[in-house]
């Protein structure tokens, strides 16, 4: 009996000093970590031309991370008579994963319709409002959500009253904003390619 407790005794610590050891393997190191959440604070990229607006997210264990980046784009080909151009967006979706390079995918609303359309319902998206904790009595608290991805949406192409310019951002693990981004990116899943658009200007 002793002997048969002993071996189950032997075989836990070492089945848990083996789970540990995958788990500690499969975090990221200090290095990776920063460069993972470097992209959190990346508003995209392309030739000359920094994003309008996109969606970036986040791992809990910052193991992984992700862009959407949204570009304005006009093209002269097939523009309305008596315009320049006509209307066209670029997305550029970057996904990246601790030790391993960049996975990088393009997408244009000429090809994608889905991107012209959630362009759209950006202005259709409401900010959250200002809650101050303790201002009131009883006192109110947002729910506790303690893991998960984070999800941030941003518009550097926000317009404040008197039409002066603005950027927003809206920033949520949970929630309205977690769903919204869950479904652009579903959105958008067919329409990535590894070329990059052309662009005219």
């Amino acid at each position: 009996m002793c002997k048969t407790v002993s071996i189950l005794a032997t075989f836990a610590v070492s089945a848990i000093a083996t789970a540990s050891q995958a788990q500690v393997g499969d975090m990221p190191t200090p290095e990776e970590r920063g460069r993972i959440a470097a992209l959190n604070d990346d508003f995209g990229q392309w030739t000359h031309q920094t994003g309008w607006m996109g969606i970036r997210w986040i791992a809990a264990f910052q193991n992984y991370a992700g862009t959407i980046s949204i570009f304005s784009a006009p093209t002269k080909e097939g523009a309305p008579s008596g315009r320049p151009t006509r209307v066209r967006f670029v997305a550029k979706q970057i996904e990246r994963r601790a030790n391993e390079p960049d996975v990088i995918g393009w997408a244009d609303s000429d090809s994608c319709p889905a991107l012209m359309m959630l362009v759209e319902s950006w202005e259709e998206l409401d900010a959250p409002r200002t809650r101050v904790t303790g201002l009131r009595f009883p006192y109110e608290f947002p729910n506790a959500v303690l893991d998960g991805t984070t999800w941030t949406i941003w518009s550097r192409s926000a317009v404040q009253e008197g039409n002066m310019p603005a950027t927003v951002l809206q920033i949520s693990n949970a929630g309205p904003i977690r769903e919204w981004s869950l479904a652009a990116r579903e959105r958008l899943s067919t329409c990535w390619r590894a070329e990059e658009p052309p662009r005219d200007f």
